[in-house]
C-alpha cells in the first residue's frame, strides 16, 4: 500500500530534477538583446502601474 504513494513521490521528484534542470539551461541562453528586452518591459509596467496608483488615489497628500 505505501509503496505506490513512495513510486509516486519519486517519480515527482525526478519530474522536478527534469524541469529545474531545463529552465536553468534555457535560461542561460538568452541573449544580452533579450534581457535589456525584460529589463525594459519591466520598468514599464512599474511606471504603467504607478501611474494607475496615483490617478486613483483618494489621498493625494504629499509626505
Amino acid at each position: 500500500m505505501g509503496g505506490g504513494l513512495g513510486l509516486v513521490a519519486a517519480i515527482g521528484g525526478v519530474l522536478l530534477v527534469i524541469v529545474l534542470a531545463y529552465a536553468i539551461l534555457r535560461n542561460r541562453q538568452r541573449s544580452s538583446a533579450d534581457i535589456r528586452q525584460t529589463e525594459q518591459a519591466t520598468k514599464d509596467l512599474y511606471a504603467r502601474t504607478d501611474r494607475q496608483d496615483q490617478a486613483s488615489d483618494p489621498d493625494k497628500k504629499d509626505f
